[in-house]
């Protein structure tokens, strides 16, 4: 059986990041429902009761990861199909 459902606005972030297995355990927020495993990436999924809540979260979230763990790759000389 599932169970009941909520009315909840989302969001999502996720980036490239420097470090392989990236260290998340400093995002403690109780709305994460998600985190990302895939390797040199960081990501989190938020569940929260307020759209409001959601941007503050995210763009907090942003700041952080561009800060300590953000990579960026260099473009490729040519597009490969």
């Amino acid at each position: 059986m599932l169970p009941p459902l909520k009315q909840r606005f989302g969001g999502v972030v996720i980036s490239l990041a420097r470090q392989e297995h990236p260290d998340t355990s400093g995002f403690t927020d109780p709305e994460i429902v998600y985190r990302t495993t895939t390797t040199n990436h960081i990501g989190f999924v938020v569940a929260v009761a307020t759209p409001h809540r959601v941007e503050g979260l995210l763009t907090q979230y942003m700041t952080r990861i561009s800060r300590d763990f953000g990579a960026v790759l260099p473009a490729a000389d040519k597009v490969s199909v």
